[in-house]
């Protein structure tokens, strides 16, 4: 009797957090601002190829270029967004953005319109592959998706609407996070 074996993935390998984020375009976009404009140019994915895209800030006016421009790149301090001068910083508080003053710690709100799965520096589960060594480490999540441009003037923030996202299961922790396991005693 012949055997035959299918090498076919299985069902459960379609669901794998790799597998699934090659199915997502645009999971990952990095916006770059041009020094001395009010403009910033991002990589897009479309189905049938990467788009290099500039953004007018000021005035909402988008084009297409040929090929990416090299600019500077954003400040970051974990759960926070410095602007350029480090005077202020954007920060989430329950799905929204806020603005801080670093110098008297005065804070004002710059969003309202945030909810679970659909707020600011949400990012889709499967693609955060830190969150429990961070956890683990007592470290806040980063605020994705909101930068400055280089002058100040303005903040970019991204929102990813994750609400008709069903969730499924992709990070399981079998060690405690104080990495100590209590074996069972006979």
């Amino acid at each position: 009797m012949e055997s035959h074996i299918t090498r076919n993935p299985s069902a459960a390998q379609e669901f794998q957090p790799d597998a699934l984020t090659r199915l997502v375009l645009n999971l990952d976009l990095t916006f770059h601002w041009i020094a001395g404009s009010d403009s910033f140019w991002f990589k897009r994915q479309t189905r049938t190829g990467d788009e290099f895209v500039l953004f007018d800030a000021a005035t909402g006016e988008q084009t297409l270029l040929r090929e990416p421009i090299e600019t500077c790149t954003e400040a970051r301090v974990s759960d926070r967004v410095l602007s350029p001068d480090r005077r202020y910083a954007v920060l989430c508080r329950q799905h929204n953005l806020w603005l801080r003053d670093m110098v008297t710690r005065a804070e004002r709100p710059l969003t309202e319109d945030g909810v679970p799965d659909f707020g600011y520096g949400d990012v889709d589960p499967s693609y955060d592959r830190e969150v429990v060594s961070r956890r683990r480490k007592g470290q806040p999540n980063p605020l994705r998706g909101v930068i400055w441009s280089p002058d100040g003037r303005f903040i970019g923030a991204l929102r990813q609407d994750l609400r008709a996202v069903p969730e499924r299961l992709f990070v399981t922790e079998y060690v405690p996070p104080d990495d100590t396991y209590t074996h069972p005693h006979p």
